[in-house]
């Protein structure tokens, strides 16, 4: 899946998708909101929520995915609270996989390496702090989302506590009777 900037959505076909009215939900993975059925259920629950209050419950979510809620007026793209799932993210773009992203950069512009990337490879085996090997491309973090409107791509907080806050009761023992 790739989002330009001028809020165009390409290659949707490889995932889930419910629309209702003027609003689309695109994902992959597994999402689930306590208390209703993983995957279309919760996402009905999703859309129904994203109608009435305009703003994506993030710490109602669970499980690992990636979704795109699509408006005539926006788009947000966001992934799982948990990391399993993530976004790039550039000023031209939006996707959940790397080349993809990279391929629509180079149709526009030159692209860059980033040395701190690639010297992060050479010392450590990996690449820290949401950072790609394409100096104008990062990660999302699990705490973002992405939200394209007229003003363009804007990175914006999800606003989820620290990891040490109990946000629900939470029964171990209950935990697959709402999956």
């Amino acid at each position: 899946m790739l989002i330009s900037h001028k809020r165009e959505i390409v290659d949707v076909d490889r995932m889930f998708s419910f629309k209702q009215g003027k609003l689309a939900i695109y994902w992959n993975g597994y999402p689930y909101i306590p208390g209703y059925l993983a995957g279309e259920q919760s996402i009905h629950y999703l859309g129904a929520e994203f109608e009435i209050a305009g703003v994506v419950p993030f710490a109602k979510l669970r499980g690992a995915f990636s979704i795109i809620i699509a408006t005539e007026q926006r788009i947000i793209a966001f992934a799982d609270n948990s990391d399993f799932h993530t976004f790039f993210v550039s000023e031209q773009g939006v996707s959940d996989r790397f080349l993809p992203l990279t391929k629509f950069l180079s149709s526009t512009s030159d692209l860059l390496l980033s040395t701190e990337a690639v010297a992060q490879t050479f010392a450590v085996g990996r690449i820290l702090s949401g950072k790609t090997i394409i100096e104008s491309v990062r990660m999302l973090d699990k705490n973002e989302y992405v939200e394209i409107g007229d003003a363009g791509i804007r990175v914006r907080e999800k606003g989820l506590p620290d990891i040490d806050v109990q946000v629900t009761e939470f029964d171990p023992d209950r935990f697959f009777d709402s999956v």
